[in-house]
Formats: structure tokens, sequence, C-alpha cells
């Protein structure tokens, strides 16, 4: 009789179990769907950032074409015999002078080292003209567009972004040392998040720089603090998430060093220092580093008088959030 008390027991706790709702069908487990604000400082802090990218290319090109005087290889000519006149001086640029046509690629693999992060590559591609106008102006102009495909976010962050960046930029060189200039631009950027449209943002920024560029026979220097400022406006991002807006300052402040090996070929060397100067406070999920240094080598060749073709490397070094390898490759034409 006991053993009949037990059995039946047994059976009617079974049965009970069975039927209950919350153990038949058990819960799925809990997802956390980042919010907009760990979008907004995971979009504005990483080191390749659109807005960031193409204002840091702007300065960049526009040092590069202030410095584009003849350069002394590192093999000095032979003296000669004969007496040559001096060439005479160049007539003054009036208006539109010496245009110049660029275009480049660029890819970034970019491992993020945060628990909730995602591993991502970027694909980029820049082109762009500027040309001297009156009183020795530098004016330019930049078209970007960049595809960065990253793994599933742990957050449900978007994982897909198109961005469509437009510059100008303008600057001048005083006294053959000094250059002064800034660039400023729009960029739309359009997100998804496992395949789904998950909203869209719009950036504007302004970017100032000053700083000091020469060169010395063969050899080439500058450095050319530049502070980057973005204001960038979210739509729905994640989905259900709402909008959000957020301010985000960088200063750049890069080192570089030339040398022409020969007439054609030259090699330079730069190292960058990388800060954020204000931005949303990090949140547990999605911790962001503040400050990092990128360091790199630039090979270029110059194949004929107007073409000029380079590849560059760089590692964004001293990062606890991210490891990125850049690799960037593009030509410049000049009349």
């Amino acid at each position: 009789m006991f053993r009949k008390l037990i059995a039946l027991s047994m059976g009617v706790l079974g049965l009970t179990l069975a039927s209950s709702p919350a153990l038949a069908n058990p819960p799925p487990p809990s997802h956390h769907e980042g919010g907009v604000d760990e979008f907004l400082a995971d979009q504005a802090q990483r080191p390749d950032a659109p807005s960031y990218r193409i204002n840091i290319f702007d300065s960049d090109r526009a040092v590069d074409a202030l410095m584009s005087l003849s350069v002394t290889a590192g093999v000095e000519a032979l003296p000669t015999s004969k007496e040559v006149a001096p060439a005479p001086a160049p007539a003054p640029c009036v208006w539109f002078c010496h245009p110049t046509v660029y275009a480049e690629y660029d890819f970034i693999s970019s491992e993020d080292k945060r628990e909730n992060g995602a591993d991502s590559d970027t694909n980029s591609a820049v082109v762009g003209f500027d040309f001297l106008t009156i009183y020795d102006i530098l004016l330019g102009f930049t078209y970007s567009y960049s595809n960065r495909d990253a793994d599933e976010s742990p957050i449900g962050l978007p994982d897909n972004e198109n961005s469509h960046f437009f510059s100008l930029y303008t600057a001048k060189n005083f006294g053959q040392w000094v250059n002064i200039g800034i660039s400023g631009g729009y960029g739309y950027t359009s997100l998804e998040t496992v395949g789904d449209d998950s909203g869209n943002e719009d950036t504007w920024s302004i970017s100032p720089f000053v700083g000091v560029a020469h060169t010395w026979g063969p050899f080439s220097a500058s450095v050319t603090p530049t502070w980057t400022h973005t204001w960038t406006s979210i739509h729905d991002t994640p989905p259900g998430a709402g909008t959000g807006d957020d301010k985000t300052g960088k200063i750049t402040i890069p080192f570089k060093v030339g040398y022409a090996l020969t007439e054609r070929l030259k090699v330079q060397v730069t190292a960058k220092y990388i800060g954020i100067t204000n931005y949303n406070s990090s949140t547990p999920d999605l911790p962001e580093a503040h400050s990092w240094a990128n360091f790199g080598g630039k090979l270029s060749y110059q194949a004929c008088k107007a073409l000029s073709v380079y590849v560059e490397y760089s590692y964004d070094a001293f990062n606890d959030s991210y490891s990125n390898h850049n690799v960037h490759t593009g030509f410049t034409y000049a009349w």
C-alpha cells in the first residue's frame, strides 16, 4: 500500500510539472538591445569613424599640396661647367592655378577588444580635387563613400553602415613654414541590424588646423595639430530606441618626416596622437578609449611629372578598445 501511494504521488507531481506553462515553454534567453546613447558613444569615438577620417584626409591633403614644391633627391646632381641662366620667377597665381585631382582606396580591419564589441572591416573610396586661387589660397572638395561590415553585435547595435560624406577645405601657407586651414562637411549614414533597416544618421563636422612644414633638400617634415568637432543626429537607432544627438571632439597631432630616395621615389614615416576632447560618458556595456596613437609609413612614386601614386599602412596603438590596421592606396594628378 505504501509503495502504491509513493508511485501515485510521483505520477501526480510529474503531471503537474509537465503541464506547467513556464516549464513547458521556457522563456528565451534575455537579449539586451543597446540604447541610442550606447550607439552614439560607440559611433562617435571609434578610430575608424568616417567623419573623423574624411576631415583628417582633408588636412593631410592640404598640407601635402602646400608642400608640393620641387624636392631635391637624396643623390645630388653632378656639378656642371656650363653657366645656366636662372629660371624666370613664376607668375603670381590668379583665381585658378595648379588644379589637382586625386583618388584613394582605404581598407580598415578593426578588432574590437570589448566584451560586447564587434569586429569589422571597412572599405572606403575617396575622390576629390583642389586648386590654388588668388593670394595662393588652396580650395578643395572631397567626396567619400564608406561601408563598414561588422559581426553581429551582442547587444543588438547596427552591424552594417553605408556612409556618404561631402566636405570642403581651404588652406594657405605663410612664410614657407606655417600652414593654416579649415575643412568642414556633411555626411549621411544608413544603418542595418542583422539585415534590417535600423535608421540613419546625419553628421556635420568642422576641422580647423594650424601647423608648420618645411623641406630641406631631400628631407621634409611637418606637424599639424588638427581639432575635429562633429554634431551627429540619430534617427530610430536601434529599432525602437528613438532619436538622439551627440557632440564629439577629437584632437590629432601628426608628426611626419619624409625623405626623397630618388627624384621619383619618396618614403615617409608618421606618428600621431589622437585624443577625445569631449564625449558622451562611456557605458559599462561599451567602454571607450579616450586617447591612443597611430604609427605608419608611406611610399610614393612619381610616375611622371603630373602623376604620383602611393601606398600607406598605419596601426592604431595603445587603444584599450580597438586594434585597427589601416591600408591606403591612391594617386594624385596635377597640372
